[in-house]
């Protein structure tokens, strides 16, 4: 749900990216003969000097300005989305069945054998399925705040990736974060 807000939101950012520019470029080809010389002074305020442009001119001058407001929505809804749901929080998009659940917990006795990491320090998602190969997320609570604080990637944590032979409940490949 919350992916697809974010989404829908960056979709809606580049939409009134395009708008604008598109606007904008019909907005300049309307300016007054009259006022060619002082446009080029008041370039910056162009958006705000309605005086400088034909009918066309204006109106592509508003569109171009309610362009530029519904990208400032957008990015500030998707911002949001972030700033109160943490991709830290959202669970895995996957449902695990009993065999997989099994395998989370070697994923889990793995993590705590082999990095001597206490088992509240971090948590185990199922990311993706190969046939009899699991491949899991061990993330670390350390990275979860560098995300959360950043809102940047996981990469050089103390986070990886975990490949599982989901048969024989043995651990085939581990990777850390890039």
């Amino acid at each position: 749900m919350l992916g697809e807000l974010v989404l829908a939101c960056i979709a809606g950012g580049i939409l009134s990216t395009l708008f604008a520019l598109n606007y904008f470029s019909v907005m300049l080809r309307e300016i007054k003969p009259d006022k060619k010389v002082i446009s080029q002074f008041l370039a910056p305020l162009a958006l705000f000097s309605p005086q400088l442009w034909t009918e066309q001119g204006n109106k592509a001058r508003i569109k171009t300005l309610c362009s530029i407001l519904l990208f400032g929505v957008c990015f500030a809804g998707a911002s949001a989305i972030f700033k109160f749901f943490p991709p830290a929080q959202v669970e895995s998009s996957l449902k695990m069945t009993a065999d997989e659940a099994k395998a989370a917990q070697a994923v889990e006795v793995y993590a705590a054998e082999t990095h001597k990491w206490p088992r509240n320090s971090y948590r185990v998602d199922l990311r993706r399925r190969d046939g009899d190969v699991l491949a899991f997320w061990v993330i670390h609570k350390d990275d979860e705040s560098a995300w959360n604080s950043a809102m940047g990637g996981m990469g050089g944590g103390k986070s990886l990736s975990v490949y599982i032979d989901a048969k024989g409940l043995r651990v085939i490949r581990e990777l850390g974060f890039q």
